[in-house]
């Protein structure tokens, strides 16, 4: 067979099975919820994770509407509302910075972060974003300590949200009723995003 024609078929195969009609929603279901469900529904799981990386609150707002059809439809236990609370507050922290930033922190250590900084060009930017999560994330109480600021050679500046100067890794905007993004975006490069991906491999 083709290997083209059979990469062509599989994706094709990929797509039909998400592009299928929207299921049957909870009662009482915002508006706002459905919408993202009723997309994320319709695209490949490729789709999916580039509108994830180039838009900073989407996981958040995903997350925050499969909550709300979970606890509509009965299916969230007492154990389980404690735990997805927790994870929407870290989300809701989360939706002001990039996902590469995100993953950067929670994925790797102190030393392989400042390790991956040292190595790419954009090292000052990526740790000083990093520093600003995890500073966010004390904030908000989530952890105890920013494990960027402990110990010797955890400085750095305090970086912006949303990637910090000059718009890197800033996120486009994503008009759901439209099926458009908004704005141009531009992610952290592609090099960082190998780099991260290999480390959380390595570490499963």
């Amino acid at each position: 067979q083709d290997p083209e024609k059979a990469k062509w078929l599989k994706q094709y195969e990929a797509t039909k099975r998400v592009n299928k009609n929207a299921p049957e929603r909870p009662e009482g279901l915002s508006k706002e919820s459905e919408t993202i469900l009723n997309w994320h529904n319709k695209r490949t799981p490729q789709q999916r994770e580039k509108l994830a990386y180039t838009q900073n609150d989407y996981d958040y707002k995903l997350a925050t509407a499969q909550f709300e059809e979970a606890k509509l439809n009965g299916t969230v236990s007492r154990a389980e509302m404690i735990n997805k609370q927790q994870a929407l507050a870290k989300a809701k922290v989360g939706k002001d910075f990039t996902k590469d930033t995100r993953e950067s922190y929670n994925s790797l250590s102190k030393a392989e972060l400042t390790t991956l900084a040292e190595n790419d060009p954009n090292g000052k930017q990526i740790m000083a974003d990093a520093i600003a999560y995890g500073d966010a994330l004390v904030a908000a109480g989530l952890i105890k300590k920013n494990k960027l600021r402990t110990g010797s050679g955890s400085g750095g500046r305090r970086g912006g949200r949303r990637g910090g100067r000059g718009g890197k890794g800033r996120a486009s905007k994503y008009d759901y009723t439209k099926n458009m993004f908004t704005t141009s975006s531009s992610g952290t490069s592609d090099s960082l995003r190998k780099i991260l991906k290999k480390a959380m491999q390595a570490k499963s």
